[in-house]
């Protein structure tokens, strides 16, 4: 049931950045945490969420619209930004590379048009998994750590004075 109501909620995120995205017509910043296992609504991913709402306010990105909803898929924030995408998503990768739980910080940003500008393209390489400094994307989908193991990690980077 629990596994349902977070792929309901991610379905809903789906629907409101296309609503977003035809209401404003301009690009669509999407934030969310990485945070293993069926509990997305921990003291600690909401911390950890909080921590990258400042970190994104203090990079002094401009957005006309803010929208943050809470769900059973975790904390989630919507931004609409009028700037040009490619420098933007430079900007956002700055961010997740530089913070403390920069790590942690998933921003996905759509154009317009609603496709995903990726770090593939800026030619950079994919992010590194918190455990093995693999392909993080490769890592997840192949569950190749465990949730105890992935925990333990994120709660390292917490414990970890910055």
């Amino acid at each position: 049931m629990v596994i349902e109501s977070i792929m309901l909620a991610r379905e809903e995120r789906y629907f409101r950045q296309r609503s977003l995205l035809k209401t404003f017509k301009l690009s669509l910043i999407t934030y969310s945490v990485n945070f293993p296992g069926s509990n997305k609504n921990t003291e600690l991913a909401h911390f950890i969420f909080s921590s990258g709402l400042a970190d994104f306010e203090k990079a002094g990105i401009i957005y006309v619209y803010r929208e943050i909803r809470f769900s059973p898929a975790g904390p989630g924030a919507y931004f609409i930004v009028d700037a040009e995408p490619l420098q933007l998503k430079q900007k956002l990768i700055a961010l997740e590379e530089s913070c403390a739980y920069g790590r942690l910080y998933d921003f996905d940003l759509f154009k317009p048009d609603g496709s995903l500008i990726s770090r593939r393209d800026l030619s950079l390489p994919p992010r590194k998994c918190l455990i093995c400094n693999g392909d993080w994307v490769v890592c997840r989908k192949e569950n190749r750590h465990s949730t105890k193991e992935l925990l333990a990690a994120i709660e390292a980077i917490h414990e970890k004075p910055s």
